[in-house]
């Protein structure tokens, strides 16, 4: 393999590896970004399907048990 077709091949793969990075930054910041704007209201229900999620957890440990 020629030093010119390992240069190209070595562009290709941080060009992939830059792209990959980009599309994670953004939607990272775009899920920071809904919750930051996210109303009372939704927050109120997120609060609350956590809290459900958390006592689904202890019953199915109690029944398994």
């Amino acid at each position: 393999m020629a030093l010119y077709e390992m240069l190209h091949l070595a562009l290709y793969e941080v060009v992939i590896a830059s792209g990959i990075a980009v599309v994670l930054v953004v939607a990272t910041i775009g899920g920071l970004a809904a919750r930051i704007m996210m109303g009372p209201e939704q927050l109120a229900l997120l609060r609350q399907a956590r809290e459900m999620r958390v006592d689904m957890g202890d019953l199915t440990r109690r029944i398994g048990s």
